[in-house]
């Protein structure tokens, strides 16, 4: 898959996240980032969404937490989220305070640190099982 299309399914992920948190919490969404990427959207209460799709995960069984890209820090490095959101199909996300989630990165709850080259440049995330996160997530 190219990036372009990644990047299309990615955000519709987001719209299907933001209208869950939506109709579950009753707020409307004031903001949805779209310069700086360290957010994907913000609702009236001032919260900070940050919602992930990992297609491989179905397969795999893990979802990969990107910490570096291109040799910049990325993903939950820069975040400014309060919540971090996988979506696991187009029913099912999971939610998980962002607050947590680097909790469990501190204490190296993660299975592997990844790191490769893509293009001559660093990748790097952390590699979670699923159902962990699952276990430690709200449904959403």
């Amino acid at each position: 898959m190219s990036f372009i299309n990644d990047l299309k399914i990615g955000q519709e992920y987001e719209r299907i996240a933001l209208r869950k948190i939506q109709s579950l919490y009753d707020v409307k969404i004031i903001d949805r980032e779209k310069n700086n990427y360290s957010y994907d959207f913000k609702d009236s209460n001032d919260t900070k969404y940050e919602v992930k799709y990992d297609r491989k995960s179905n397969e795999t069984g893990n979802f990969f937490i990107e910490y570096v890209s291109k040799n910049k820090p990325s993903g939950i490095s820069n975040t400014e989220s309060d919540k971090y959101i996988f979506m696991v199909n187009k029913e099912d996300g999971y939610m998980i305070d962002t607050s947590v989630l680097k909790e469990m990165i501190i204490d190296k709850k993660y299975k592997r640190n990844i790191k490769c080259f893509l293009e001559g440049k660093v990748v790097g995330g952390y590699l979670f099982s699923k159902d962990f996160i699952i276990d430690n997530s709200i449904k959403i």
